[in-house]
């Protein structure tokens, strides 16, 4: 990443974090160097887990001041960088062990085509499981719907359906994508409106 000049920004982490003690996201590390390259006044990561294992607990560290801080700024930012995920084991919350083979096989029961951030979502963008929302901690479906920009990258024709549906719903402003991505996109978009 180049240089950049945008010293009245702030760069936040949208979600929890993924690290475990086998697995490490850098959440930390790519906060802090995405805010050195843009020179930006402060960054701020969410100290602590993406999924809690019930609302108790997601309720008693919202009380916590950092981590209530650091959400209320993912919360308000104007420009989010996401990723758009899977319903399948290779998607990061299951390979951190926060979700496992029965809430993997029930979002899939549940027509789940993709998350976006760590939400999951039908083919038309609808949140999928209000109980697994509930417990995962980080900007909800509203704050990235009334983001001023929502910026992803996709790769691959297997995320079509995924991307499709958030377009649908209209978490997106912009998508970096590749050709055979945005062909397959094209493609179920047409056959959807037939």
């Amino acid at each position: 990443l180049q240089h950049l000049s945008h010293k009245d920004s702030i760069v936040v982490q949208l979600f929890g974090n993924l690290d475990t003690g086998e697995a490490d996201d850098y959440a930390n590390d790519i906060v802090s160097q995405f805010a050195l390259k843009l020179d930006a006044k402060s960054s701020h990561i969410i100290p602590c887990p993406v999924i809690v294992a019930n609302q108790i607990i997601l309720d008693i560290l919202m009380h916590d001041d950092k981590i209530c801080k650091s959400i209320n700024l993912a919360r308000s930012c104007n420009k989010m960088i996401i990723n758009i995920g899977l319903p399948n084991e290779d998607n990061c919350l299951y390979k951190g062990g926060y979700i496992g083979d029965e809430e993997l096989q029930s979002l899939r029961s549940q027509n789940t085509v993709g998350c976006i951030g760590c939400r999951f979502f039908d083919e038309n963008g609808k949140i999928i499981d209000e109980q697994l929302d509930k417990r995962t901690i980080g900007v909800s479906a509203e704050d990235i719907l009334n983001a001023e920009t929502v910026i992803t990258c996709v790769v691959g024709a297997h995320k079509a359906k995924a991307l499709l549906a958030a377009l649908v719903a209209g978490y997106l402003d912009v998508v970096i994508v590749d050709s055979v991505a945005a062909l397959e996109v094209i493609s179920l978009y047409n056959s959807r409106s037939l």
